[in-house]
């Protein structure tokens, strides 16, 4: 074999090494916070915290509907 060849394998090898490294650690770190919490859980809300959430009714109107650009806007 010549040196060109063999520079070109090694070469190809380490790069391939090198994707399947960088693949496999952002497969980990996804992994690792796919997993939902283990603990807690659903609980009742008491009388107290029910007030203290914001009716749609409290809401101005520009959070509760979502404006979306007319085609006529857009132009």
């Amino acid at each position: 074999m010549s040196a060109g060849l063999v520079a070109l394998i090694r070469r190809a090898l380490v790069a391939v090494l090198t994707g399947m490294a960088v693949a496999a650690a952002i497969r980990l770190r996804v992994r690792q916070r796919a997993v939902p919490p283990q603990t807690g859980g659903w609980r009742e809300l008491s009388d107290t915290e029910l007030a203290s959430e914001p009716d749609a009714g409290e809401l101005p109107d520009a959070e509760l509907m979502e404006t979306k650009p007319q085609p006529s806007e857009l132009a």
